[in-house]
């Protein structure tokens, strides 16, 4: 049996003050696609599961002179909300070919980047829109492109705290409608 403490944060600053506290003993939990398969197989055995499902604004969709994806936006519904807009039309089918329909709905897109396997599938329509990726640190938020993202020598889970510490959104410049 596997044994953590599992937390529940309300807010992005409790959430960074937990991974703060905990460091590498930490795991965040958005979809629980990878992380609990990994734990499952002995790859991941943190003592501390951080779910973010109670931490508001990093899910939706919206479009405002480019689009802005939240972290915690599902597959399924990043499919369903982008497919009125034309120039997204890349993220969409990809978003469409990910998976089955079970893995579409608990799936992250958040969580599909941050596992960084050679299966982040939203990568390449991301990078073809030149998106750029918010993260959500002790400092201020700072800006990486998706470019800089994919050049990382480890993935993004597996940087301390202090590092990047999650994606809360990925945006993209303006497009024309």
């Amino acid at each position: 049996m596997i044994r953590f403490e599992y937390h529940q944060p309300h807010s992005l600053d409790e959430t960074i003050a937990l991974l703060t506290q905990y460091g590498n003993e930490a795991a965040l939990l958005a979809g629980g696609t990878a992380l609990l398969i990994d734990m499952r197989h002995g790859e991941r055995s943190p003592g501390h599961v951080i779910s973010l499902w109670e931490v508001p604004g990093l899910a939706g969709f919206r479009v405002n002179r480019g689009f802005h994806v939240g972290a915690l936006t599902t597959i399924s519904d990043l499919a369903g909300t982008a497919a009125g807009h034309p120039p997204l039309r890349a993220l969409v089918d990809s978003a469409w070919l990910f998976g089955g329909w079970q893995v579409r709905n608990m799936c992250t897109v958040g969580g599909n980047i941050c596992k960084a396997s050679p299966g982040a599938d939203m990568v390449p329509p991301l990078l073809c829109l030149d998106a750029e990726l918010r993260l959500a640190a002790p400092d201020p938020f700072r800006i990486a492109s998706t470019v800089a993202l994919t050049l990382l020598p480890e993935p993004p889970s597996s940087y301390t705290p202090t590092a990047s510490v999650l994606p809360s959104a990925f945006s993209a410049r303006e497009y024309p409608n």
